[in-house]
């Protein structure tokens, strides 16, 4: 039984409240990916660790970019809720609490964390937001929780850890 560890990582000064209702909604939304399984994932706040399985780093806005601190030229669309980029056998990601249009409530975290994570496992697949069942990992994210396709990719990418950015 493994125990996959989603590692939160604060920049933008939440509060208590705000990470309740990030870390609620992303255990439960890549959970469901595990359940029916003898694996599960544990999403906890604190510092990203080389033992982690993924690292979502959290920002107020692209403007804040942890990302750019490490890759300072990669380009995000500017209405993403959130963005993973990869450099050699390197992830980051991050999710954000503002865009142009408006704030990310904190139950659309979960979804957000899953695509992203998908980009994350696997880093070199241009097709993800075909290949990967649509729905959740569409380029457009809906307001809804993985299907059935997205939660086997999810599982397999979990399965096959690589470094993320701390």
């Amino acid at each position: 039984m493994a125990v996959y560890s989603v590692k939160l990582v604060d920049h933008r000064k939440s509060t208590a409240q705000e990470q309740a209702g990030v870390c609620a909604s992303v255990q439960r939304v890549l959970g469901l990916a595990f359940v029916g399984t003898n694996d599960s994932i544990h999403a906890s706040w604190g510092v990203g660790a080389a033992s982690d399985n993924l690292v979502l780093h959290f920002v107020e806005d692209i403007a804040n970019s942890y990302l750019r601190q490490r890759w300072p030229n990669m380009s995000v669309d500017p209405n993403a809720g959130g963005h993973t980029h990869s450099h050699g056998p390197l992830s980051g990601t991050e999710l954000y609490r503002t865009r142009p249009a408006g704030p990310i409530t904190l139950r659309r975290y979960g979804a957000l964390a899953f695509h992203e994570a998908l980009h994350n496992l696997f880093p070199f697949r241009s097709d993800q937001h075909t290949a990967f069942g649509g729905g959740i990992a569409s380029a457009h994210i809906p307001d809804q929780d993985p299907n059935d396709v997205n939660k086997e990719w999810l599982r397999k990418g979990f399965a096959s850890p690589n470094p993320q950015l701390l």
